[in-house]
């Protein structure tokens, strides 16, 4: 067997530090509460408390599915931001699921993070006929306009328009360790809707270390007809699969380009996959239709997707770069015949497969007079690669990107840069989030061993009226995304009142405002206690709706199908089960 080489990225811990006052939101909280967990607020009314919630504060979000559309304006400081953060992450569900035209959240003031929220839309319809009057909802998952703020470590997914709009206003503002995936809907010759659809100005955007996967449109669309796409920063993404449920072929995994030029982009360190021997385009596409200025693509990861340069440009800096193909078909580099680059910068690059803009690697390094220092192979990598980003804001938490060449059954992962001694921790697949962690465990400072195996993945709300969804299966075992996230974290706070405004929060289940009575026996759901009339809900770990019907008794059986865990809500009282 082959060395498997595992590669280590390393970071350094920002962590987050609360340093004012606690306030709590319940889904039963009023706007005439105080935020005490005694008498808490609704969402809404506490995202608009800037009277209120100042720099240096935290807005604790409880566990609970949230419906309706949602506003914040609220406003920290350079040195204070607002922490509005999930007491237990992915309990926390915002549901758009509403008669509205607004996003799931919207991000209007500043200087504020957002921490461990679900933002999705449980709607089913995701099929219009462009031009149509389908009732799709096309509603994005988050509007981002407000400068200077953070959306970090939340799940975006299942929203009908892009999972979020990163909009000019929202100046030196960042997209960090998000995980957004099945975004969109799907139209009569293409999908619509992206993972994130941007456009800047000034300043920079960061958009670092998220996952993006399975949108209906392009990953990352950064597009303007009128408007501006100068200055970004992306970095450390893992993209696969872009635009497969909104079409039977593969979108761009980014686009930078449009009527306006280009400036200031620089993409480096991310993972790209696609699925071979499917239809696909360029994996990552720089220019449109102008004229472009100054952009870089280094030391990234792609496979089976062309890096394509589309019209001139005055400077393009392509380094350090390893692009693989599974076909010797495949441009590796693709140059559009009537685009220039007045000064390129092209070298260090690994070639592995296929061709380059229809030439020859030994063409290609002479026509060119670049590449001096780039490598070509006419056969793919023969040992497997394993990434690791380390997370900046939550100690013990990571993406992990592996590269299965050798068709490992399972592969080997050194954690000890992330967890350490003692440390419980999961690992979730993340094309089966719903599904629970894929292992469960205390990390004894031995690598940690990853099934390649794969199984069936999460599908699209609505994913009958697709017509291509039984393609739909696991990138296994050549390629997987996972992520790994510990209790040993730097940010053990949970919202406990130190500072006297109102109860104290322990962990676990506590965290669960009047709980309900549930067992589970024989693959039933048992709810005891519910009052006749009153509506019970069941959710999957991803917000998607298992059951939801009028209580006409006080004991309510509900049949699991799937392992994994679940929310449990009526009226005020919620709990959470793992089956």
């Amino acid at each position: 067997m082959k060395k498997v080489i595992i590669t280590l990225i390393i970071t350094v811990c920002a962590g987050i530090t609360a340093t004012g006052a606690s306030w709590h939101v319940t889904v039963y909280g009023s706007p005439a509460g105080n935020g005490t967990l005694a008498n808490p607020w609704d969402l809404n009314t506490a995202l608009n408390r800037t009277s209120v919630i100042r720099g240096g504060d935290t807005l604790w979000i409880h566990p609970g599915v949230y419906t309706g559309t949602f506003q914040s304006t609220l406003r920290g400081t350079p040195a204070t931001p607002v922490i509005v953060k999930a007491v237990s992450e992915s309990d926390v569900i915002l549901d758009g699921n509403v008669a509205s035209n607004n996003a799931v959240l919207a991000i209007e003031g500043q200087y504020v993070w957002y921490i461990g929220l679900t933002i999705t839309n449980s709607s089913t319809n995701r099929n219009r006929m462009e031009g149509g009057t389908s009732p799709v909802n096309t509603n994005d998952g988050v509007y981002f306009i407000g400068p200077n703020n953070k959306l970090i470590n939340c799940i975006i997914h299942n929203n009908g328009g892009n999972g979020i709009g990163f909009w000019s206003p929202a100046v030196n503002s960042e997209i960090y360790g998000c995980i957004i995936y099945h975004n969109g809907y799907r139209g009569s010759t293409r999908g619509h809707g992206h993972g994130i659809y941007t456009q800047n100005a000034q300043g920079i955007k960061l958009i670092t270390d998220n996952i993006f996967f399975n949108s209906f449109g392009i990953g990352i669309h950064a597009y303007t007809e009128g408007g501006s796409i100068q200055g970004f920063k992306i970095e450390g993404n893992a993209f696969f699969n872009s635009g497969l449920p909104g079409a039977d072929f593969l979108e761009r995994h980014i686009i930078a380009g449009g009527s306006r030029p280009v400036d200031r982009m620089e993409v480096t360190n991310n993972y790209f996959y696609f699925r071979p021997n499917y239809t696909a385009k360029a994996g990552v596409q720089f220019g449109y239709s102008s004229a472009n200025l100054n952009a870089e693509f280094t030391d990234n990861y792609m496979v089976d997707g062309s890096f394509y340069i589309v019209r001139n440009w005055n400077s393009v800096k392509f380094t350090g770069n390893t692009i693989v193909s599974s076909t010797t078909a495949m441009q590796l580099i693709d140059i559009d015949g009537n685009s220039n680059i007045a000064n390129p910068t092209l070298n260090h690059n690994k070639y592995y497969k296929g061709a380059l803009n229809g030439r020859t690697f030994e063409q290609w390094k002479n026509d060119t007079n670049q590449e001096h220092n780039s490598t070509y192979s006419s056969s793919e990598p023969s040992e497997t690669v394993c990434f690791i980003r380390k997370n900046l804001y939550e100690s013990g938490r990571a993406h992990v990107v592996i590269y299965n060449w050798e068709n490992l059954p399972h592969v080997a992962v050194d954690f000890s840069e992330v967890l350490s001694y003692g440390d419980k921790y999961e690992l979730f697949d993340v094309s089966r989030l719903s599904q629970g962690p894929l292992i469960s465990g205390v990390y004894t400072g031995s690598p940690v061993i990853v099934s390649m195996a794969g199984g069936e993945v999460d599908l699209p709300n609505g994913y009958l009226s697709l017509p291509n969804w039984r393609r739909f299966v696991h990138t296994a075992p050549r390629f997987g995304v996972f992520l790994v996230r510990s209790d040993g974290r730097d940010d053990k706070d949970n919202g406990d009142d130190e500072d006297g405004d109102g109860g104290d929060i322990v962990g676990g289940e506590s965290f669960y405002i009047n709980p309900l009575n549930v067992r589970i026996h024989n693959g039933l759901l048992c709810v005891t206690g519910v009052s006749v009339g009153e509506m019970l809900s069941v959710y999957n770990a991803m917000g998607g709706v298992v059951y939801r019907s009028v209580a006409v008794s006080d004991e309510i059986y509900v049949p699991l199908n799937v392992q994994g865990v679940y929310i449990v809500q009526t009226g005020n009282r919620i709990i959470k089960v793992v089956y």
